[in-house]
Parts: structure tokens; sequence; C-alpha cells
């Protein structure tokens, strides 16, 4: 009866045939828009692997998110040149107005900087990734919002268990003593990251001896690896960087059970990978996100006017809130573990040299180059246990780096990039907003306690986190 009626209804006979619809309309339900759906389809497909592929190896190798964020942006690239061509692609971009001006500050700033940079050549390429990862965020987000629901769901439905099971791995990793990154560098030596996070030993003459640098990608007999505690610092903040934005996902589970689980599983096995890491500062990442997610939760407005007040107080106050530490003498008291005794330190050595140059800054990734020529001349008395005063490999505060480095104009532009980025997230629905705020705190307090502002994975990780957190809100927003 359907193919007769079909047969009817054909305007055009000879055409298209009424199997051919038939097949189309059948096809229609798995696969919305069948006479185009190929590229679409492969584009969702390859979209969908790649965040699973971030979920699931993220948290175990920090730095293989950097060629995943290139991938993710090619992908990004593909949907707006070979898929959506039509106006309403540019109008998406149209309407972040303020993040476009605050990259477009920071493209233009960054390079100069870098030309009087210790090292230009490296000052250039750490600001042209900062930059590529910004604009990254900014090209997925994008193709987030021109995706269809379908789409969405389907990606969706995918990663959120991607995501349980990476959580879940690196929560057996951290409790269980990391045997399976053991083993596979033991298996892999050209997996095996550097001398400060892996111990090697290897059998010679008959007995097990830790081995050199030089000597560590070597196929070694009888090779036993140890992993340092500080070595798993990378893994505890990815699972931090990553962990709101999965939750926000899980919360948005359609079925009951699937959310409950979801959420249980992500929840717990941050928590306990966050506990058992020796990462303090993924551990104060953890403490004030959930602090500030709970306090969302009940006063939204209240708490987003406050994390705006304390991003503009912590951005243009950092030099004296930095230096107060030192000037109470906390670098000395015993009661406080040796790690943050000598951030103490390191912050007021380099808030003291600010003054010098406190407009334009010293240069990008200088922290690095004057660490190195002031350790050779550092000197210290036999028996001082006081972390010395001097600059640090890393600066342990982003905001500090930035007005060392880049001056009172960097410091007003990164200022004004947060405040763009918080923009977007007031505009964010009730029950998405809290996720997103605590999402940004657990960012921001990776940012003042934690490495230094140019590592590429880090700055890849904190890409992947508002990558992630604005696919959350797009399905979120699905849901409803």
């Amino acid at each position: 009866m359907q193919l007769e009626r079909f047969q009817q209804r054909q305007p055009y006979p000879g055409t298209v045939s009424a199997k051919t619809i038939l097949k189309r309309r059948r096809l229609s339900i798995i696969i919305p828009d069948p006479d185009r759906y190929t590229a679409r389809w492969w584009h969702m497909c390859i979209l969908g692997a790649l965040l699973a592929m971030v979920l699931l190896i993220g948290p175990s190798i920090p730095r293989a998110d950097v060629g995943l964020l290139a991938l993710l942006a090619l992908s990004s690239v593909f949907y707006f040149l070979a898929i959506s061509k039509t106006p309403g692609g540019v109008a998406v971009f149209q309407k972040e107005r303020w993040l476009w001006a605050a990259l477009l500050g920071l493209s233009v700033y960054l390079p100069l900087n870098a030309l009087w940079a210790p090292d230009p050549r490296a000052a250039l390429l750490k600001a042209a990734t900062l930059v590529l990862v910004f604009l990254f965020a900014m090209l997925l987000a994008g193709t987030f919002r021109r995706q269809s629901d379908g789409e969405i769901a389907r990606i969706g439905a995918v990663i959120v268990w991607a995501g349980v099971l990476g959580a879940g791995l690196a929560g057996f990793e951290f409790v269980a003593g990391h045997p399976l990154r053991e083993a596979i560098y033991t298996a892999w030596p050209f997996t095996r990251p550097g001398d400060n996070e892996i111990s090697v030993f290897a059998l010679k003459g008959g007995e097990m001896v830790q081995v050199l640098e030089s000597e560590f990608r070597r196929r070694l007999e009888q090779v036993r690896i140890v992993i340092n505690p500080s070595g798993n610092n990378r893994n505890a903040t990815m699972v931090m960087l990553l962990a709101w934005p999965l939750l926000l996902l899980a919360a948005n589970q359609s079925g009951q059970f699937a959310r409950r689980a979801a959420l249980l599983a992500i929840g717990g096995s941050t928590v306990l990978a966050v506990v058992f890491s020796s990462s303090q500062t993924a551990q104060a990442a953890l403490v004030l996100s959930i602090l500030v997610f709970l306090a969302a939760s009940f006063h939204s407005r209240i708490t987003h006017n406050a994390v705006v007040g304390a991003w503009c107080v912590v951005t243009l106050l950092t030099v004296p809130l930095v230096a107060a530490p030192f000037a109470l003498g906390l670098h000395k008291a015993d009661w406080i573990f040796f790690s943050a005794r000598d951030r103490i330190s390191i912050w007021a050595y380099t808030a003291q040299q600010v003054p010098k140059a406190p407009v334009f800054g010293t240069g990008i990734r200088s922290t690095r180059y004057f660490n190195k020529k002031l350790v050779k001349t550092l000197r210290r008395e036999p028996g001082d246990t006081t972390p010395p005063v001097r600059l640090g490999r890393h600066a342990h505060n982003h905001y500090l780096q930035i007005w060392f480095e880049l001056g009172g104009v960097g410091a007003v532009l990164f200022l004004l990039a947060g405040l763009a980025v918080l923009r977007k997230l007031r505009g964010l629905t009730p029950d998405v907003r809290p996720y997103a705020t605590a999402g940004f705190v657990a960012a921001g307090s990776i940012a003042a306690f934690g490495w230094g502002l140019w590592q590429t994975w880090l700055l890849a990780g904190y890409s992947l986190s508002a990558i992630l957190l604005a696919f959350a809100a797009r399905f979120a927003t699905r849901q409803r």
C-alpha cells in the first residue's frame, strides 16, 4: 500500500523511484537528512572518537593532549569549510565579540613582547601556542553550536562513558601505585618521560642499579621503572581540568540510572585520584572548586559575582598578595610543607623583580632563562634547610608570571580575557552555571599554584577543558 501511494504522488516518474524514497525514509530514522549525511556522519564519528580519546588518554598521558587538540581543531576547520557553508556558520562567531577582542589583543601583544624576550625564537613559539589553543577552543565551541541535536546526543552518549573509563582508570592508577604506567614504560622505552618523573633501574653486574638519563630510552634487560611522586602531578592536574565538564555531561544523561552511575563513577574516581596524588595544587583546586560548586548551586548570581571579583583581584593585585607570606616569615615555618615554603620564596623573589619592568615585562619565558643564570651563582650555608630565595624553573603562579614577563599590559589583557569568559558563563542556564563556574575556579586554582604559564601540555589542558565544557553545556541545552 505504501509503495502504491508513493507511486501516485510521484510528480516526475522515473527521476526517483518509490523504493528509493522508502529506503530514504527508513534511513532517516537512523541518519537525519540522508541526501547529504556522508560528510556530517563522518565528522560526527571522528569528533566523537577524538573527544573519547581525550578522556581516555588525557589523564594518563597529558602530553598526548597536544596532538589530540590539534586533530580536534582540524575537524572543526573541516566542518566549517566542507559542511557548514551557510552564512549561519559565520554568525556563530559574530556572537563572541568580547572573546574575539581578547584573542585579538593577545595575538598582537604577545608576538611584540617576544621581541625583547631573552630567547625571541622560543618566546614566539610559546606566544603562538597560547593564541592557537585559545582559537581552537573558540572554533570547537562554534562547531558544537552548529551541530544538530541528534549529532550532539550521539557524541555525548559515547564520550560520557569514555570519561567514566578514563576517570576510573586514573583513580585505579593512583590508588594502586601506577602499575599500568610502569608496565607501559617498561615495555615501550620511547614512552618514558624525563628523569624528573621516573627512575629507571636495570640489571648490571648482577644487581639492580639506577641508569643514567642517556640510557632511559634504550631497551635494557630486566628493567624496573619507578614513578617518582612528582611525576604524577601532571596526571592529577589533567584529572581536575576534565572533571567538571565530565560531571556536567553525566548530570544530563537521559536515564536516571545512567545519570547516577556516571556521576558516582566520575566523581568518586576524581576524588580518589586527586587525594592519592602528591599534587597539592590539584588538591587545592578540588577543594576550592567543590566549595564554589556548592555555593553556586544555592546562590548562583552571588557566587558568580564573587568569582568575578576574585579574578580582578588576583590578576591586578597578585604582586603584593604573593609577597605578603614571605614578609610574614612563612617560608621558615616548619608546619608548612616544603613545596609550599619553596613557592613562597620563589614568589617573593619574582615579586621583587616586577618593578624593574612594570609596564611591558621582561619578555615571554624569561623566568626559566634568568633562573638558569641565577642558580649558577646561588650559594647556601651548610645545614640551611630554608628554601632559597630565587626564581624558579616554573613560576608556580601564572598571574605573577604574567606581571613579571608580560608586565601591566599583559595583566590587563588577561584580565579582560577572563572577564569575557565569565561573561559567557553568566549567560548559561542556572543548572549549567554551577558546573561551569566550578570548572573555571579549578583552572584558576591550578594557575595560582602550579607549573608555569607556557607549559604546552597545560595550555592544551586548559583549552580541552573549555572545549568539553562548551560541549557539555550544548548537550544540556539539547536535553531540555
